[in-house]
């Protein structure tokens, strides 16, 4: 049946509040920690003696955007299970970092991954341009990253998207700016320990309702949903093995071997052995995480195939799915709807902490520190200074999003064309050394350029939604009203 009005107890608040606490608390910890050593190096790089095994669950954390937590499971329950495809996408990519990229970066003991640039084309033109496209692909990416989770939560738990936005956002800006990077890798800890939470949850109370797993594999299977091959070539199918695995590896690959948010964890790693147990750690981790998103999918389809909330009007989108889910089977324990929100928050948190001290590191050690001199301690507070300011603008972008329709695709399909380009010039400056520094900045314009106007065209013009089948065959409170009383025969007349 349709869902009763959705609730969030007290119990869901005191769970959202104290997890909001702690990952603050994180930041005050380190920040006091530290209060005697005061330095840039320190701020944005430990003084490279991060330990590898959290920095590794902090890649993983902080790539899964709550985005994708709200969003993986969705198109699997739209689409079929073909995402799988990914796991080997994120495999390719981390081996290719592990192998040609990580190795480079470490052993140039660089904050900035675009101080490599400046070596290799001896030019600041070139940096200048990476700079700006990273810059500007981060402040649409972190606003998106705010605004589309609170939209979805907003809807489905009755907290208010303003405020939600305003906690994430705020918070995050907090414990980022005064913590630093070690705050952000420990904060990803947590967060990525209640990611797995959260899926399990769903998944645990889906198949617990349609009575275990044999049976969401009969159900995915009649409904079209254990799809895990497409070997379709046609350009019409958006969800085929050959899309996922190049558009994927692309993806990973522009985050893995030519994205600050990462190389600058896994060069801040004690020793460079250590830093590559911690790439080759992401292949597990990654797989696991993608294979409980797609898990989650399949059980969203088999608790709501003949019962879609999209078609009842319970809820407006597939990306409402996860918290509607605990929502209608776990109402009645106090405090889980509150984890799941938590759960999402933290993918949120997760990448915005990572983003901010990347853009702080960025800014400050290319476009300020070869322009400025300040004593250590005035360049301490300048980078926390600037992390801050990332962090409030990703707040008016993410407010900015409410207010224009489509925003959120559109800004999505930007941030992928300007990723792409991004990694391109990394990839001439490695594997291309006759690459001189006109090609490649003509050549990263040019791209942007085009990709932004085939993502921008997509938008205005775009195809058809498309799914696989669902039903409300099952919904008794949507189809049909039953009379309450007794269905017993009358008795025969005497």
């Amino acid at each position: 049946s349709t869902m009763a009005a959705p609730t969030f107890a007290a119990a869901d608040y005191v769970v959202l509040v104290a997890f909001l606490l702690l990952s603050m608390s994180i930041g005050v910890y380190f920040a006091w920690a530290d209060r005697r050593r005061q330095s840039n190096r320190i701020f944005l790089t430990a003084n490279k003696q991060l330990g590898w095994f959290p920095v590794s669950v902090s890649m993983m954390a902080s790539f899964l955007s709550s985005n994708g937590i709200l969003g993986l499971p969705a198109e699997v329950f739209l689409h079929g299970s073909t995402l799988w495809i990914g796991t080997l996408s994120s495999t390719i990519a981390i081996l290719l970092a592990a192998v040609f990229f990580m190795p480079m970066y470490y052993k140039m003991d660089i904050t900035s991954i675009n101080e490599y640039l400046v070596l290799r084309f001896k030019s600041a033109a070139v940096k200048n341009v990476a700079c700006g496209i990273f810059i500007l692909c981060m402040l649409l990416y972190t606003g998106v990253v705010l605004y589309g989770p609170s939209l979805a939560l907003g809807s489905v738990t009755r907290i208010p998207v303003w405020a939600s936005i305003l906690l994430n956002g705020l918070v995050c800006t907090l414990y980022t700016s005064i913590g630093g990077i070690k705050a952000v890798v420990w904060t990803d800890v947590v967060q990525m320990v209640l990611i797995l939470v959260g899926y399990v949850m769903v998944i645990a109370s889906g198949l617990y309702h349609i009575g275990g797993i044999n049976k969401a594999w009969e159900i995915g299977e009649r409904g079209g949903r254990m799809n895990f091959l497409n070997f379709s070539v046609s350009p019409y199918d958006t969800f085929t093995s050959w899309n996922i695995l190049f558009c994927w590896t692309v993806l990973w690959m522009s985050s893995y071997c030519a994205s600050q948010t990462q190389v600058q964890r896994y060069t801040s790693i004690a020793s460079l052995k250590d830093a590559r147990k911690a790439l080759l750690l992401n292949i597990p981790g990654v797989s696991v995480t993608l294979l409980l998103s797609i898990i989650s999918g399949i059980v969203l389809f088999a608790v709501y195939s003949d019962c879609d909330p999209r078609l009842t009007g319970d809820i407006k989108k597939a990306d409402e799915l996860m918290p509607y889910i605990v929502q209608d089977l776990l109402r009645d324990y106090p405090g889980l709807s509150g984890t799941l929100v938590a759960s999402v928050f933290s993918g949120s948190l997760s990448t915005l902490s990572s983003a901010y001290n990347a853009l702080a590191a960025v800014t400050w050690h290319d476009f300020i520190q070869p322009r400025v001199k300040l004593s250590e301690e005035k360049a301490v507070l300048t980078t926390k200074c600037i992390a801050a300011a990332y962090g409030l603008l990703s707040i008016s972008v993410a407010f900015l999003s409410g207010t224009l329709p489509s925003i959120v695709q559109a800004t999505t399909s930007l941030v992928g064309a300007m990723s792409g380009p991004l990694l391109a010039i990394f990839l001439l400056g490695i594997f291309f050394p006759f690459c001189k520094k006109k090609g490649v900045i003509t050549g990263a314009l040019v791209g942007v350029f085009l990709a932004s106007w085939h993502a921008l065209g997509s938008i205005a013009y775009p195809r058809t939604a498309s799914g696989l089948p669902t039903s409300t065959a099952s919904c008794l409170e949507f189809n049909q009203t039953l009379t309450l009383g007794s269905f017993e025969a009358p008795p025969v007349p005497k």
